[in-house]
């Protein structure tokens, strides 16, 4: 029974963030795909060791010039926007361990753009390009 409970629960919360994520991406909205290196404790500890189970999406609207980062159990996590130099040209900081939806400012000049995403379970980057 508690099986079939939990089951239950998680095909709702899937079904309702997947809902949200259509919602919230918009029609103007393109999914940006990105590397992903997830990151594992170097040293053991002795305690319980925390899930590094996380969710990262990203969408990108050219309309409003703005990536939409949706994400869920990332910890501590900085966003940054790289211009083909590798300058900093746009970033943001965090701590989430719920599901959260973060915006940042991409810039409105042609060119190709790195969203670069640092944080304690996962190291993820993406390209965005600006047309």
């Amino acid at each position: 029974m508690k099986k079939l409970f939990f089951l239950f629960i998680c095909a709702v919360t899937s079904f309702t963030m997947a809902a949200e994520s259509r919602e919230l991406s918009g029609a103007d909205s393109k999914e940006v795909k990105l590397e992903e290196t997830p990151l594992v404790p170097q040293q053991p500890t002795k305690e319980r060791p925390r899930s590094a189970t996380y969710f990262l999406k990203v969408f990108y609207d050219d309309q409003l010039n703005t990536a939409e980062i949706q994400h869920d159990n990332l910890g501590d996590t900085d966003f940054y926007i790289l211009d083909a130099t590798g300058q900093v040209v746009s970033q943001t900081s965090t701590y989430s361990n719920t599901y959260t939806v973060e915006s940042i400012d991409v810039p409105s000049v042609n060119g190709t753009y790195t969203l670069v995403i640092d944080s304690e379970n996962v190291y993820a980057f993406g390209y965005i390009v600006v047309e």
